[in-house]
């Protein structure tokens, strides 16, 4: 029987959620020049780093083909852009 919509959305939860809590933020970066071009990207996005060494960073789509931005509950900070970044 085919997966559905509610427990593909439980078996991603229990992943994302596995990996994710409990981490501690190290440090918040802008991907350099370099993995953009690595990346076959046009803009530069924010990295979450962890104290563990694994980071995060949001994407157009779920293949990778260029960065992302994050929205946020702050009113201060409702979005973290990407930048577009001269590709070398």
């Amino acid at each position: 029987m085919p997966e559905t919509n509610q427990d593909l959305t439980k078996k991603w939860e229990k992943k994302a959620s596995d990996f994710l809590v409990g981490k501690t933020i190290r440090a918040v970066e802008y991907m350099s020049d370099k993995e953009v071009k690595e990346n076959g990207w046009y803009a530069s996005n924010v990295k979450i780093i962890f104290t563990d060494g694994h980071w995060i960073t949001p994407s157009a789509d779920d293949e990778g083909n260029n960065s992302g931005v994050l929205f946020t509950t702050s009113k201060e900070i409702p979005v973290i852009p990407h930048i577009f970044s001269i590709r070398i």
